[in-house]
């Protein structure tokens, strides 16, 4: 009976031809008709890295390793081809040896069953673990050197941009993506004027904008995909990102040059002041004492329960089993507070009573908007530069790199420049931003008849409007009776203005 072979081939790069499946595939086939064996299947995995999975862990490889019975020798076109590690071989072996199994190389003198042949396979596993282990430093220097140089190492051009070749030829450079950098100036004025990442989201969708994804599918001329959306993820994964000020980041910091500069790639869609906006617009979103604006709930944060002071909770009051009308209600019994007489009300009339006593109130006084004036403020840099310091250390005390002379000294003269740098930002005053209130020429009561849900909880939010309701005693029914409206001060409104009366 022949010997019952599979035909193991591994691309860890599709666009290798030098190592292409066809030309595996053919030197297999003419070993197998050498050795008179006969080829009952084929495992073949592309993409799939050997250094970074071993055979139990490749799609393909893996099923046949599952059913030892129906072969007996994987045969691959070179060992390299088959693992990369030493120790994924040596376990190879006494796999292969306890089932009676065999590996066989297509052009090395490898075979398991001879002494000298595992004596070969040995060395030459070694020299492939060496060999992808050069492989892998030689990528990862031409990355960081394309890096620290501007240059584009390949992959998905940030949203905002587009990829176009240098004169030349050789490399390529950002430009402005025109429709979509408008995008992201508009999301940066929007974000910075308290929109919620979920609405900017829904408009841009509404209005029919491509997404990120579908953005990039029409500059390369692919189709478009009709689920792509935008959500409020890929809002936050873009404004957030330093890589539209041009900057060049790599996980998730920014790649400074040997003068300790940020490397920049492209132009910036947004200048410092809009980001150092948004940095201030962050920095309070955060905040977990917060309240959000942003809730179809018309008075979340607004009414609370005059017997416990917590918020209420919009609800529904039922008969029979079913909704009939909307009501406001104190949880805190539910979310284990005390509440001796948890308050219940019609939200309809609440809603109503917060409308005429805002209008009433402030309908005419004017709406003033903070304009900031931007200081000083290097203490992020500082704490980037201190990052970067850090990191070099690290690559050539823990990691071992910057070796041999020409590797010490670019060390020391990135060392030395981010040292110059630190010291010459240290040195650098601190200036606070400053802000006035200017008069927009609207009134409160103007904005009130303009706005819809959202933005008319958030005018009452931003105005400090607290609403408590009375428990119903006996023979209330007048719900007014138990309401009172008060203007004060949220702890997330430390960007409006005191109310000021107007004429």
């Amino acid at each position: 009976m022949s010997e019952r072979v599979i035909g193991v081939i591994r691309l860890s790069d599709k666009t290798d031809v030098t190592t292409s499946p066809e030309r595996q595939r053919a030197s297999i086939e003419n070993a197998a008709a050498a050795r008179g064996a006969k080829i009952v299947g084929w495992a073949e995995d592309i993409d799939v890295s050997a250094s970074q999975r071993s055979p139990w862990e490749r799609p393909e490889l893996s099923k046949w390793l599952d059913h030892p019975e129906q072969w007996d020798a994987l045969m691959f076109w070179r060992l390299d081809r088959f693992v990369r590690k030493v120790a994924d071989f040596a376990e190879m072996i006494r796999w292969c040896q306890s089932r009676g199994k065999n590996l066989i190389s297509a052009t090395e003198t490898i075979d398991i069953r001879s002494p000298i042949g595992r004596v070969i396979a040995y060395i030459v596993s070694a020299f492939a673990e060496m060999e992808a282990e050069a492989i892998r430093e030689r990528v990862t220097g031409s990355h960081d050197y394309l890096r620290r140089n501007g240059r584009w190492g390949g992959g998905l051009a940030p949203y905002g941009y587009q990829a176009e070749p240098l004169p030349g030829g050789k490399g390529v450079r950002f430009v402005e993506d025109l429709a979509a950098a408008e995008i992201v100036r508009e999301i940066a004025r929007r974000v910075i004027a308290r929109e919620s990442y979920l609405s900017i989201a829904a408009n841009l969708n509404e209005r029919g904008v491509p997404s990120p994804t579908n953005q990039r599918n029409i500059n390369a001329g692919r189709p478009v995909d009709p689920r792509g959306s935008w959500t409020s993820k890929s809002v936050t994964a873009i404004i957030t990102s330093e890589r539209i000020r041009g900057r060049v980041e790599y996980k998730g910091e920014v790649v400074r040059d040997d003068e300790a500069n940020a490397v920049l790639r492209g132009p910036e869609l947004i200048d410092a002041e809009i980001w150092h906006a948004l940095q201030r617009e962050f920095a309070r979103r955060s905040r977990p004492d917060r309240r959000r604006t942003s809730s179809a709930h018309p008075l979340l944060g607004v009414v609370f329960c005059g017997s416990c002071q917590e918020r209420m909770y919009q609800g529904w009051a039922t008969e029979k089993g079913r909704p009939m009308r909307r009501t406001y209600v104190c949880r805190s019994r539910m979310r284990g507070r005390d509440c001796a007489s948890p308050a219940s009300v019609s939200a309809e009339a609440v809603d109503k009573y917060a409308e005429e006593q805002f209008l009433l109130k402030v309908g005419a006084w004017p709406i003033k908007v903070e304009v900031v004036e931007a200081g000083e403020d290097h203490r992020q840099e500082v704490e980037e530069i201190e990052q970067a310091l850090d990191r070099l250390e690290t690559d050539r005390y823990e990691r071992g790199l910057f070796a041999g002379q020409e590797g010490s000294l670019r060390y020391e003269r990135r060392h030395r420049a981010l040292s110059d740098k630190l010291g010459r930002l240290k040195e650098l005053p601190y200036r606070p931003p400053t802000s006035t209130w200017v008069d927009t020429g609207r009134t409160y009561g103007e904005d009130w008849a303009a706005g819809d849900v959202i933005e008319r909880r958030r005018m009452l939010v931003d105005a400090g409007c607290h609403i408590e309701v009375k428990p119903a005693g006996r023979g209330k029914r007048d719900i007014r009776a138990r309401l009172s409206f008060a203007l004060g001060r949220h702890t997330d409104s430390a960007s409006v203005p005191p109310l000021e009366e107007g004429p």
